[in-house]
């Protein structure tokens, strides 16, 4: 795929999840600290694609020391989707729901993690590895949702620890900890997934 085109994909999935994530501050009305973005927040939707613009070129100049920078910029661009994707339908669940906490929240974040599952397997296998269809898509399906499956334990188990059992640091609202739970529970399923499809479903390309 050339440069051009990558390009363009960076800047539609930064509009995409700048969208998302404006949508996400201005629900947890967790704007203040922010600072000077806070009361401009639909900004995001513009400092998004810039950011992932960045990271292409970024990872194609890396490239000259080492090539996985190529494709690990794009898992980065759908990882910061991804993240979006997971925020915006746990607290969708969330707000519809009127739950925060308990058994349902750990449901509420595995719903949400395998929708952005879902997500991650069409633009990590037809943009971030570039992975040709073959007649083997039905095994390649088996080994991505394999080493999903086992990033979802990974992140719910991490989200559930913070959540439930270590709980909101002292200042912070339950519901600003639920996101950033989420945060880092993503970041844990991230580099466990980028190994895991590397290594193992997108091995061959």
């Amino acid at each position: 795929m050339d440069n051009k085109k990558n390009i363009i994909i960076a800047i539609l999935l930064g509009i995409a999840t700048g969208i998302i994530w404006a949508g996400i501050f201005v629900r947890l009305n967790e704007v203040s600290f922010l600072g000077d973005l806070g009361s401009n927040i639909w900004l995001l939707i513009l400092i998004f694609p810039l950011i992932f613009v960045l990271g292409i070129y970024l990872g194609r100049w890396l490239s000259g020391w080492h090539s996985f920078f190529v494709p690990f910029s794009r898992f980065a661009i759908i990882g910061f989707l991804n993240t979006g994707v997971d925020l915006g339908i746990l607290n969708l669940l969330i707000y519809s729901s009127g739950m925060e906490i308990g058994l349902a929240i750990s449901v509420f974040k595995g719903i949400s993690f395998l929708v952005a599952t879902t997500n991650s397997y069409f633009f990590n296998k037809h943009w971030a590895f570039e992975a040709r269809d073959n007649m083997q898509q039905g095994v390649e399906f088996v080994k991505f949702f394999s080493v999903s499956i086992i990033g979802v334990l990974l992140n719910v188990s991490v989200f559930s620890v913070l959540v439930s059992f270590i709980g909101a640091p002292s200042g912070l609202s339950h519901l600003v900890w639920i996101n950033a739970a989420a945060i880092i529970s993503t970041i844990a399923n991230l580099i466990w997934n980028f190994i895991g499809y590397r290594m193992i479903v997108f091995k061959n390309i």
